[in-house]
Order: structure tokens, then C-alpha cells, then sequence
């Protein structure tokens, strides 16, 4: 009986180890299929070496996914007729999107929204994980100019979302072009030109006289102090100052002379202005012709004198405001003339080489000898 109990109990643990044991795998490994995700599939041209299914789809470093299948591109499609050799060998990335990644939204709004983030620069690529070597893929934003989406002649049967080269693969080429472009540049060539330019620049420095420089330059430095000399002998002499001094007076003289005849002028004016206009009062006044007219038989030119008068005194009233403004243009000529003498002679006295002998003489250009 007691045999019969202990086999019970040895079936009974064996069953529930099983049963654990099933129960563990499912929720370790295969409770994975039971995730709801959005299947997204990418192309690679470059390996995919560290790249294993199960690994981790992140997007700026936090998990949205998970890899599902690595496979080629002509396992899936077979061989379309318009796909080179390159582009079936493509690799192919099957990966899915967790919808759980994405609160608060359907998954007809997330596979909208990863279409059109498709379209605006959403790239996928490959990234490691530390210096393990394992990969992940990485979902980036990148200017659709730089990185624009591999066109592929078959249709897909998930969602697309183009691929961009990992960084270091981008490095890579980047070396290589630079190695192919370094291999075809002639070296020999390069040494040959740069030997003939020396050659060359050593030929013109020989043909280069530096005696006959030299004593040009002597010769030139020479005239400089001849010239100089006369200079300072012109500036020391006592007739040049006097002929300053008596220039200063005579604009200050001149000046005086147009200031006081500008008011007198002016002052004439306005005289004979006023002497016209009671001249005019005085023959407008009734008793003046009052007076004429009682005149009249003893004096019959009288009154033709009279308008001839006043005619003359008309003319002379308009003869002085029109030549007014000709008489102040005048005036002001005189005075701008003042003070250019005036500035002259501050320039004359300042700088008298300037006004003696004008401008600086032209640059000597140096003859190269041949």
C-alpha cells in the first residue's frame, strides 16, 4: 500500500514540474507572439553583422519594438524581373512596433503616423550596443535630401520605412573613397611638377640683378635728401614767412572791407527805399493836385512833369527791388572769396610744400634687369 502512495506522489511532482516548466517558457519566450505589433519591414545594402532576431527597436534610445526575421530580400520576393542582382540581395528586416509604445492611439493612427513619418526623414539604422558588438535598430529623423528613400521595384508586403547607412558605415565608405581617389592621383607627375617649379623660380631669382638694384635704390634715397634739403632751405627763409604774414593781412583787410560794405549797401537801400515811398505818399496827397490844378492855366506842363516824376520814382522803387537779390548774390560772392584767402593762407602757412609744389611726386618703378 505504502509502495502504491509513493508511486502517486512521484507522478504527481513529475507532472507539476512539467507543467511549471511549460508554463515558463511561455512566459519567458513565447509570450512574445502574443504581443499585439505592427509588422514594419527595412532594407539594408550593408551588413547586418551583430543583427540577431529578438533584438531591440529603439527610437532615441527608448524601446519601441522588437526584431522578428533577418532574412534576404530574394527569400521573400522570389526574383522580380526588373530587380538587379544587388537589389535582391538585399537584406531584409522584418520588425514589429509595439502598440503599447504608442498610449492612446489605434493601430490604423500609429501605421498613419509611421507613414508619414516615412515621408518627412524617418530612417532606420544600425547601432551597437556598447563595445559588445551587438546591434539594435535605431529609428532616427534625418533630412530626406541627404538620405532619401531606396527606391525598390516590388511592392512590399508590410508597412516601409526606409534604411539610412549606421554612422560607421558612413565612415567606412567615406575611407575608401578617399583611398580610391589618393590611388589614382600620379605621384611621379605631382614630383615632376613641383621639381619644374623650383627649377623655375630658381632661374628667375638668378636672373634677378641685385647690384643694379641696389644702386638704384641708393640713387633714388639720394634725391630724397637733395630734395628734402631744398625743402626745409625754402621753408627757413624769412621772405616766405614775411609773404604769409602779409598775405593773412590782406585777406583779413579784404574781409573787413566786404563786411562794412555790405552794411552800408544795405543801409543805401533801405534809404532810398523810404525816400521813394514818401515821395510817393507826398504825390498821392489830394492837396498836391489840388494844387496842380489851380496851376493849371498858368502852367500847362505842370502836370506832365508831375507824372513823369512819379513815373521816375516808380521806376526807381522796382529798379531797387528787382537788383536787390543781385546786390546780396554780390555781397555773398565777396565774402566766399574772403574765406577761400583765408583758408589758403592757413594752408600756406601749414602746409607750405603743399601749396608750393602741389602734389607728392609719382612712385619711381625699379627697371628688373634682364
Amino acid at each position: 500500500m505504502s509502495t502504491k502512495s509513493g508511486y502517486f506522489k512521484l507522478g504527481l511532482f513529475v507532472i507539476l514540474a512539467s507543467l511549471l516548466l511549460v508554463a515558463s517558457v511561455v512566459y519567458l519566450g513565447a509570450g512574445d507572439y502574443f504581443v499585439d505589433r505592427i509588422e514594419v519591414e527595412t532594407y539594408f545594402k550593408e551588413p547586418v553583422q551583430g543583427l540577431d532576431v529578438g533584438a531591440p527597436v529603439k527610437f532615441r534610445g527608448v524601446p519601441v519594438g522588437v526584431v522578428q526575421r533577418i532574412t534576404f530580400v530574394a527569400a521573400e520576393y522570389g526574383a522580380p524581373a526588373s530587380a538587379s542582382y544587388d537589389q535582391r540581395m538585399y537584406v531584409r528586416v522584418l520588425f514589429g512596433v509595439d502598440l503599447k509604445a504608442f498610449p492612446g492611439m489605434t493601430r490604423e493612427q500609429i501605421t498613419k503616423q509611421l507613414g508619414e513619418a516615412a515621408g518627412q526623414g524617418l530612417r532606420m539604422r544600425l547601432a551597437a550596443a556598447g563595445l559588445t558588438g551587438t546591434a539594435f535598430l535605431s529609428a532616427e529623423m534625418l533630412a530626406p535630401r541627404d538620405f532619401p528613400a531606396m527606391e525598390v521595384p516590388w511592392k512590399p508586403h508590410h508597412l516601409y520605412v526606409p534604411s539610412a547607412p549606421s554612422s560607421f558605415g558612413a565612415m567606412v565608405a567615406s575611407l575608401e573613397k578617399s583611398t580610391r581617389e589618393l590611388g589614382q592621383v600620379n605621384i611621379v607627375q605631382l614630383g615632376d611638377n613641383l621639381g619644374a617649379f623650383l627649377d623655375n623660380t630658381n632661374k628667375i631669382i638668378q636672373q634677378v640683378h641685385v647690384d643694379e638694384v641696389q644702386q638704384q635704390v641708393v640713387g633714388l634715397l639720394q634725391e630724397l635728401r637733395d630734395s628734402n634739403a631744398k625743402l626745409n632751405h625754402l621753408l627757413g627763409n624769412p621772405a616766405l614767412e614775411k609773404a604769409l604774414a602779409d598775405a593773412g593781412a590782406t585777406v583779413a583787410g579784404l574781409r573787413e572791407v566786404v563786411d562794412h560794405s555790405k552794411n552800408d549797401t544795405e543801409l543805401t537801400i533801405k534809404s532810398l527805399r523810404g525816400a521813394a515811398g514818401q515821395m510817393e505818399d507826398l504825390l498821392k496827397d489830394k492837396r498836391v493836385d489840388r494844387v496842380l490844378t489851380q496851376a493849371a492855366d498858368t502852367a500847362d506842363q505842370l502836370p506832365p512833369t508831375v507824372a513823369r516824376l512819379r513815373g521816375t520814382v516808380k521806376t526807381i522803387d522796382d529798379v531797387l527791388r528787382e537788383q536787390q537779390q543781385n546786390i546780396r548774390v554780390l555781397i555773398e560772392n565777396l565774402r566766399l572769396v574772403s574765406d577761400n584767402l583765408t583758408r589758403l593762407t592757413g594752408e600756406a602757412q601749414d602746409y607750405p610744400a603743399r601749396v608750393i609744389f602741389g602734389d607728392a611726386p609719382p612712385h619711381i618703378k625699379l627697371k628688373q634687369g634682364k
